[in-house]
């Protein structure tokens, strides 16, 4: 009986916690946002993989992406299928992947959502992408890309 009880309380303790999993410091949990992509690249001196995440946010090509889960710890992935099982247990579902037409060694892959994955929105794309003017003129000059 003292199992049972014990089990139950466990289960209700963690059932309020959302899983998280944080991008360069930003929870995309949180983030009015439907659909990412991951890609990887390997490392250097490991059989692991890094991880890229885009969900739509500002980012240079040379900075290092870092993942963490909810405890705050630096995600490691052993393959592209270790990380798509994480986001899946963390509320993300495959949709689709393709070749990148620019590397023909780099896969992406398409993620959306799931409906049972909805927290409170704490942030919005525009907030974390601010509002630089030169960039707009930027985007006006190449199409928006």
């Amino acid at each position: 009986m003292q199992r049972l009880l014990l089990a139950l309380l466990l289960t209700c303790a963690t059932y309020g916690l959302s899983a998280q999993i944080v991008v360069d410091g930003i929870d995309i949990q949180r983030v009015d946002i439907n659909f990412i992509e991951i890609s990887a690249n390997g490392r250097l001196f490991s059989n692991r993989i890094n991880v890229i995440v885009d969900y739509g946010q500002r980012r240079r090509s040379f900075d290092i992406q870092r993942i963490e889960n909810e405890r705050g710890k630096s995600m490691k992935f052993n393959s592209m299928m270790d990380a798509l099982n994480f986001f899946y247990r963390n509320g993300w579902e495959y949709v689709d992947n393709y070749q990148d037409n620019d590397d023909n060694t780099l896969r992406r892959y398409l993620l959306r959502r799931m409906e049972s994955n909805r927290p409170e929105i704490k942030y919005r794309m525009e907030d974390l992408n601010g509002d630089d003017d030169d960039d707009d003129e930027e985007d006006e000059d190449d199409g928006g890309r």
